[in-house]
């Protein structure tokens, strides 16, 4: 199943999707700085 993790801050939700067998194909958040953590932990895109 594929999910979206809307307000992703550094990424805690979407490990937890990945490590139950889902398939993050996107995050979202307004926080430019945890998404730059997001972006070097995760593959997928993450949108601001």
């Amino acid at each position: 199943m594929k999910v979206i993790d809307l307000f992703a801050g550094i990424g805690s939700l979407s490990l937890g999707f990945q490590n139950a067998g889902f398939e993050v194909v996107a995050a979202i958040d307004n926080w430019e700085a945890a998404l730059s953590i997001y972006q070097e932990n995760f593959n997928h895109d993450a949108l601001l």
